[in-house]
């Protein structure tokens, strides 16, 4: 230290110390040292001057007198130092450089002097001496000094030993691989502070090795973990195992790298190579799947899981707890390897897993609603009640199915295919075929009651379900006619169909100041676009002219000719995408003339009516349904709109398989054949047709005209030519009970009753007291899920809230989404496993739980950490 530093030092001290103790045991500075004092401090060499004099000079001098007490050799022992007590009051002062360091750094206690002298090529650098210094707490020993001393070279954000594992982890996996060097431990090297790292690393989590490294550090942390949360293990791994006193520090380590966004991507790529390393998917078969329910060691044991649940799925189909299958399910849906709140990277496809659970999900919803052949009916309003009450849950459930196992063949993955088999065969075996037959035998022609024939098809109306030519004249205009300025929004979504509908109804509810409410409208037959959109329309009549259907004896095809024909309503027509691109204001300057407006959206049918296109029907119906949402609510929520409809031309039906028999007695060469389609054949004069239900369109639309049809009966095709597997214009409930949705904008106290928002979550007990490194919470959730409730997911954890959030365990995550009011079904238990380390009964404690999308804190409740003294032993 050069002399004006030491002045300069020396004069700091003396201005809050009486007395300074400079101990420089090489003395170094014995001829110097009359030259370094400040003015007007007294001098005390102790090679010169006699202790007991000391003593009496400090004691019972000049009460405003500094002293400098220099000592030119080795500190004494207590037992020989005659100025112990001096030592205690007096401001210690070392003008070596380790001393230097100790007293930079603000550290108490002189004895890490030799330690540091230790260390003294780290400390060679300022910046390094710098960044430490901001780590460095006063109380620091050994131990700590070097943890952060590790930590700066790591450039880890905090100073534990699991950050500054992860950090090295991250190193790794930054290189691509488990053997690579990491670079920080090569600084640890440099810096002579290798040792104590690994030794850090066997007191906290017991490994011990002749060459330790990284990699087997993980492999070990891996198998333990594993361990931990199953209590077994494959007897090829068992060897890997850390003691047992060292598992809460692995399990808490381990659990807050997955937990970071930052860095679990590392722990995905590093744990795929441990698998394999350990040739762990080979060992699996000895593991028991409900002992694995809760790990998340490693991406394999996720796909064992979801390979057994779907085992079990099949193998219990018509007798499956439906309850308890789709709770292990939700929760598999919300674990780590499947996370919604985790992105897809090269080593693990969660958006698969998403879909594969959704698919076992609603496949087991399915399986219930397929155990037997669908319940018969014996009146048309009787079949439409069962299928607006349950069988559409079946179309809903099919298309959800193969909508998740679309998205997980384009993941390459075989895992869902024999579901995916048998779901197909019960739709068509156990739901279309008896469906179909009951249906047909409503439609087939019945006795005749004085002379008239009572068959659906002539006859065709539904007791309490509006017919579709009647649309207008019951649902629009007694609107309109109330008084004051009313304005309807029709929106008329080509085959969309009542199942999507009922999606689409659920969604819209869950919007803020939206009431939405589904009903529906007896399809006209043929279910076909042309008649299907003149019906929709105001008439006093439809007609036909060779193929085109008349609306008071004008054209309806094209979007110019309905609006000359909504013209006469004061209404008007523009398709969907338009509508859409419209800005706020030039929307509200559009519709300001209309008293009714017209928005044709064809999504489903532009798709799925055509061979090269149909098999994307499914993915047409979800954008179908997000279109539709976000045309609704920029109605209500921008054009200031107050009454919706949403409806359809028709509906369809589309099956993955494509069947394998054409009914070619629907191919006929009339010379008076209008129409000809795969569901549908319209002419004059048809005659009877054993395999098709022939009609008059003027029974099935009240159009005036003399044409037949004929429909194939069941859901069999009269040709494929466009495609075999979407199909719509027969009479099969899927094609003509039409969705109508009633969508109101919500004013007043309604509105304020109609507020999306999350559940919320409270925690059972009180008084925690924990004595144990695992521990359980009860936690309830506050609020049913519905509509309006969303689910809640949480991250649950305790940490130290003295000062900061520091996290003491590792941190779970819940998912509180259940549907039931009874507190029971509402209620969990998460269990969390506590840092084995020492706790201060001075400091504060919490269970936090934090909203895992928004880091929001959703709750909070004290905790005591109180560890029992048989935790040392």
């Amino acid at each position: 230290m050069q002399s004006p530093e030491i002045q300069e030092n020396l004069t700091r001290l003396f201005q809050s110390n009486k007395v300074v103790f400079w101990q420089d045991p090489d003395g170094e500075y014995q001829e110097s040292v009359e030259t370094l004092i400040p003015s007007g401090v007294r001098l005390i060499d102790l090679n010169t001057e006699p202790k007991l004099k000391v003593k009496v000079d400090l004691e019972l001098g000049e009460p405003d007198q500094q002293f400098l007490i220099y000592e030119p050799y080795p500190k004494p022992s207590p037992e020989d130092d005659w100025l112990l007590s001096v030592r205690f009051y007096a401001a210690p002062f070392a003008a070596d450089r380790s001393t230097q360091i100790l007293q930079q750094l603000g550290l108490e206690s002189m004895t890490l002097r030799d330690h540091v002298s230790l260390r003294k090529k780290f400390f060679a650098s300022k910046a390094r001496l710098a960044a430490l210094q901001k780590r460095v707490k006063p109380s620091d020993d050994a131990l700590k000094l070097d943890r952060k001393m590790l930590a700066t070279l790591a450039k880890c954000e905090t100073n534990d030993l699991a950050t500054l594992l992860i950090t090295l982890f991250q190193e790794l996996a930054t290189e691509g691989s488990l053997d690579a060097q990491s670079k920080s431990l090569a600084e640890f090297a440099r810096f002579g502070l290798e040792q104590s790292f690994w030794q850090q690393v066997e007191s906290g989590f017991g490994y011990v090795s002749e060459q330790p490294s990284l990699k087997n550090l993980l492999l070990a942390m891996l198998v333990t973990d594993l361990y931990y949360s199953t209590g077994q293990l494959p007897s090829g791994i068992q060897g890997l195992r850390l003691p047992e006193v060292a598992e809460s520090n692995v399990v808490v380590c381990l659990g807050r790298w997955r937990d970071s966004a930052s860095y679990s991507a590392a722990y995905d790529k590093l744990s795929a190579q441990a698998a394999e390393i350990l040739k762990l998917q080979s060992q699996l078969s000895e593991l028991e799947t409900e002992k694995l329910l809760d790990n998340r060691s490693f991406v394999v044991i996720e796909q064992l899981i979801a390979s057994r649940l779907r085992d079990r799925l099949l193998a219990e189909a018509d007798s499956l707890d439906e309850a308890i299958f789709c709770n292990l399910v939700q929760a598999r849906k919300n674990s780590y390897w499947a996370s919604p709140l985790l992105a897809d990277n090269d080593d693990v496809a969660r958006s698969a897993f998403q879909k594969v659970y959704q698919a076992l999900d609603v496949a087991a919803r399915f399986m219930g609603l397929t155990s037997a052949d669908s319940p018969g009916f014996a009146s048309a309003r009787e079949g439409v009640d069962l299928y607006q009450k349950q069988f559409f849950k079946i179309d809903q459930y099919y298309r959800l199915i193969c909508e998740a196992g679309a998205a997980i063949n384009e993941q390459g993955w075989d895992l869902l295919k024999p579901l995916l088999s048998e779901v197909e065969a019960r739709y068509s075996q156990r739901y279309l075929t008896p469906l179909a037959l009951n249906w047909g035998k409503l439609l087939e022609r019945g006795p005749l009651e004085d002379g008239e024939d009572t068959s659906l098809l002539s006859n065709w109306k539904v007791e309490g379900v509006v017919p579709q030519q009647s649309f207008y004249k019951s649902k629009i205009k007694p609107v309109l006619d109330k008084p004051g300025d009313r304005r309807v929004f029709v929106v008329i979504s080509d085959a969309f169909r009542y199942e999507a509908a009922e999606e689409l109804t659920r969604e819209l509810n869950g919007s803020n100041r939206i009431s939405a409410e589904l009903g529906s409208l007896l399809g006209v037959l043929p279910s076909y676009t042309k008649l299907g959109m003149a019906a929709l329309l105001p008439h006093h009549s439809l007609s036909y002219k060779d193929a085109r259907v008349l609306v008071d004896g004008q054209p309806s095809a094209s979007l110019e000719d309905r609006n000359k024909l909504l013209g006469q309503e004061q209404g008007a027509a523009i398709k969907a995408e338009s509508f859409m691109a419209m800005r706020k204001d030039e929307g509200r300057d559009f519709v300001r003339p209309y008293q009714v407006i017209y928005i044709y959206h064809n999504k489903v049918d532009a798709i799925g009516d055509s061979a090269s296109t149909e098999s994307g029907t499914f993915d047409a119906v979800r954008d179908s349904i997000d279109e539709l949402a976000a045309i609704c609510n920029k109605i209500i929520n921008s054009l200031n709109g107050s009454q919706v409809f949403v409806t359809a031309d028709h509906g369809f039906l589309y099956q993955e398989s494509a069947p394998a028999d054409v009914n070619k007695h629907g191919r006929t060469e009339a010379d008076d054949l209008v129409e000809q389609k795969k569901r549908y054949v319209i002419g004059h004069k048809l005659p009877d047709n054993d395999t098709a239900y022939r009609g008059n369109i003027s029974d099935t639309s009240g159009a005036d005209t003399d044409l037949n049809f004929w429909v194939p009966k069941g859901i069999g095709r009269f040709h494929f030519i466009g495609g075999a597997r979407f199909v719509h214009g027969g009479a099969m409930p899927q094609e003509v009970l039409v969705p109508l949705i009633n969508v109101r904008q919500l004013k007043g106290k309604h509105a304020e009753g109609a507020v999306s928002r999350t559940t919320g979550v409270t925690v059972m007990g009180q008084n925690f007291r924990i004595s144990t490194l695992r521990y359980r919470f009860q936690l309830v959730q506050t609020e049913a899920v519905s509509e309006r409730v969303k689910p809640l997911t949480v991250k649950v954890g305790l940490y130290d809230v003295t000062t900061a959030m520091d996290s003491v365990s590792n941190v779970e995550v819940l998912h509180l989404a259940s549907t039931s009011a009874s507190l029971d079904d509402k209620l969990q238990e998460v269990w969390l496993t506590l840092d084995s380390q020492a706790y201060d009964s001075q400091k504060r404690y919490a269970l936090v739980l934090q909203n895992a999308e928004t880091g929001i804190e959703e709750a909070r409740v004290d905790v005591a950490i109180n560890l029992a003294f048989s935790m040392d032993f």
